[in-house]
């Protein structure tokens, strides 16, 4: 089965990040081809990624073979949303309370736009990204189904 993880932060380091990073690898062992959404610019040089499409990369016309990890990570023009504010190479940080409507209305955009772009072939995702109210963000114009962890 060809699986999507999204998550809206890098692959690396603590917390969710291990979280799923061992998700795709349990999925892997598993013979899913799986391909992970996520924020990570460095992810291309993970041993366990088989596959590194980058900001304004092209999708192959193909899902990833099976038992092989893709990482897709969108343009989201460098802004990331967290929960506790730390510093992340290559980004500029914002907590999502101290974020403006209209930036999570980008964020959630241009994520999606990247997520709902074919040909990601998926008939399963697990969403692993920032939620405040509702399906994602407050008062989001563009919702989108979503299963959280």
């Amino acid at each position: 089965m060809n699986l999507i993880l999204l998550h809206g932060y890098l692959l690396q380091g603590t917390g969710s990040n291990i979280y799923a990073a061992n998700v795709a690898r349990a999925w892997r062992r598993q013979g899913h081809a799986v391909t992970v959404i996520c924020q990570d610019l460095q992810a291309g040089a993970l041993k366990f990624v088989d596959e590194y499409v980058g900001p304004g990369g092209k999708l192959p016309p193909q899902p990833p073979a099976p038992a092989t990890i893709r990482v897709v990570v969108p343009d989201i023009n460098k802004l990331l949303p967290v929960y506790v504010l730390d510093r992340y190479a290559g980004f500029q940080v914002k907590t999502i309370p101290a974020m403006t409507t209209e930036e999570i209305e980008n964020h959630i955009s241009m994520t999606a736009e990247r997520v709902c772009r074919k040909p990601l072939y998926s008939k399963a995702c697990k969403c692993d990204i920032f939620q405040r109210t509702g399906s994602i963000g407050p008062g989001a114009k563009n919702c989108y189904p979503t299963a959280r962890h």
